[in-house]
């Protein structure tokens, strides 16, 4: 059953019941292709709470300490108060407080921010299966997303830009819900969300974006985005294997001037050797006698590497899950312009990667979209720009009238 905060910010017209019966039956009904979009028709009735959006913040959780002002613990019947903090442990069949058992879902509340083992969040808490679940209201999760993704320093215009795409991102994930209880998680691979207080720059950029999110043929869009192109982007199906007409490679010059533009890093060959052992990719440590490019994508982005092993064994791995083997922090794109293989002594050899860009590349270039900030242009020309045939509009309008 899908769990809404009661918090009570920018009341919106429309029927916040009928939302939640829509987002409800398109889990029930499995619509969580990302290749196949659905029509959401929500009819406009009174004023209501806006929809909250449900993050994972922490995973396969075990003792946490809680601290808040006023905190509340509701599970079923019970209800239980705490001046300034509570310590929980986490099992299979529920939370632990002292010696008594608490079966999820438990609910954690205050009447302001809640601190998990000293972060900070904003909203309700659910505690479920050893997750830990943050129930924000969409416009603060915004500003929390924004706090992590950006800085507060960027150019207004960049930061409008990020809230609409950290917007679109996030409503996509609530009508394409995958799991009843949650709709993203707080990590890179959906965004990173902490709730911090925010800089009046990102306040003003989620203020003066309310409800904007980026519409294609009357529906929201999949707002994929990354760090750096490298100077091209990259298509959405070479790497998530969905044909998106407005997530296709295009040059993008305004990220040839920033950081990450550029990069290398060495690695040693037995080092290297190592972690494809770890990840299953070979059996045993073998030497490795070479490595090359065998074949890329339409945007120049490596699509499969071939690895040479002493014995004559031959590798074929995919780009992206190599990038993922050796740490997407030091390997930070696929837009490889070299590698090298250099000897260091009879046993080893050092190899060089060097490349432009940082992320998968699929969307809006977070320096792109400084840069071009910068150069004048505005949030909506540099939202055009990355995501082509796309719109703003704001997302009530939208479903009511698709």
């Amino acid at each position: 059953m899908s769990i809404l905060d009661t918090h009570q910010t920018n009341r919106l017209r429309v029927s916040f019941f009928n939302l939640l019966v829509i987002v409800v039956f398109m889990v029930a009904t499995g619509c969580t292709t990302t290749a196949s979009h659905k029509k959401v028709m929500i009819s406009k009735g009174a004023e209501i709470k806006q929809p909250s959006v449900r993050v994972v913040v922490e995973r396969s959780a075990d003792t946490l300490i809680f601290e808040g002002a006023d905190l509340r613990l509701v599970c079923g019947d019970v209800k239980l108060e705490f001046p300034d903090r509570v310590l929980l442990r986490f099992e299979d069949g529920g939370v632990r407080y002292r010696d008594r058992l608490l079966k999820y879902p438990v609910k954690l509340q205050s009447s302001k921010r809640i601190y998990i083992n000293g972060r900070p969040y904003y909203g309700n808490l659910v505690l479920l299966n050893k997750n830990v679940i943050n129930v924000v209201p969409l416009e603060e999760y915004i500003k929390g997303v924004l706090s992590l993704e950006v800085s507060p320093d960027w150019p207004l215009e960049a930061l409008k830009a990020q809230a609409v795409v950290s917007r679109t991102f996030a409503l996509y994930r609530i009508i394409h819900a995958k799991d009843p209880n949650y709709h993203l998680d707080n990590t890179v691979f959906f965004q990173r969300f902490e709730y911090r207080i925010s800089s009046k720059n990102i306040s003003k950029a989620v203020e003066q974006t309310d409800g904007e999110v980026l519409i294609y043929r009357g529906e929201v869009i999949e707002a994929l985005y990354h760090s750096n192109s490298g100077g091209r982007t990259e298509s959405c199906q070479n790497i998530f294997k969905n044909d998106l007409p407005y997530l296709r490679s295009i040059q993008d010059p305004y990220s040839l001037r920033t950081p990450y533009s550029y990069w290398s890093f060495e690695i040693d060959s037995s080092e290297f050797i190592e972690r494809l052992v770890r990840a299953g990719y070979i059996n045993g440590a073998k030497k490795l006698l070479g490595i090359k490019i065998k074949s890329r994508t339409s945007s120049g982005r490596v699509s499969e590497f071939l690895i040479w092993l002493e014995g004559g064994e031959k590798l074929v791995i995919n780009g992206n899950k190599l990038r993922m083997v050796i740490g997407p922090r030091v390997f930070k794109s696929l837009l490889i312009t070299e590698v090298k293989v250099q000897r260091r002594d009879n046993d080893n050899y050092i190899i060089k990667f060097s490349g432009r860009g940082y992320g998968h590349g699929v969307g809006m270039s977070q320096w792109g979209a400084k840069v071009m900030a910068e150069s004048g242009f505005n949030y909506r020309q540099i939202l055009s720009f990355y995501y082509r045939g796309t719109t703003v509009r704001n997302y009530i309008d939208v479903i009511d009238n698709p």
